[in-house]
């Protein structure tokens, strides 16, 4: 009786540690992040406020999705390191609506945007690049 419930606790924390990982599996696979892109000799680390990338080269476009709230300020901190190519990083809505966009900016800008509704909205950068980029954002 005793091996017998030893058994089954042990059977019972492998299915809770099974269970906890399919769940980080799942959560990461609903990252808000995406894109359809390729780089070469890439680094990249993004956060909850912030996307980066440095890389030999980057094509393709990567997004971040971000929930915001009508009358929101988004302020935008974008750096570029332009080593060659095209770059734009766009604010765009749920209706694919681009209600922002800068290109091939080489140093540092910030801008803010009042967010005109409630939704769902992409950082977006895309491009055929060299270089790197730094996007963080504060909302207010």
């Amino acid at each position: 009786m005793y091996m017998w419930r030893l058994f089954m606790a042990k059977k019972t924390k492998l299915l809770l540690l099974l269970c906890i990982l399919i769940i980080i599996v799942l959560l990461n696979k609903c990252s808000t992040t995406d894109g359809n892109y390729k780089t070469s000799k890439a680094k990249e680390h993004s956060s909850k406020s912030s996307i980066e990338m440095t890389y030999k080269s980057f094509k393709g476009y990567k997004y971040k999705i971000l929930k915001l709230d009508m009358d929101d300020q988004l302020t935008l901190n974008i750096k570029v390191k332009n080593e060659g190519g095209n770059l734009a990083i766009l604010l765009i809505d749920e209706d694919d609506h681009t209600l922002y966009k800068t290109e091939n900016i080489d140093n540092s800008l910030i801008q803010t945007i009042v967010i005109p509704h409630d939704g769902k909205y992409k950082i977006q950068v895309e491009g055929d690049h060299s270089g790197s980029f730094k996007i963080s954002w504060d909302v207010d």
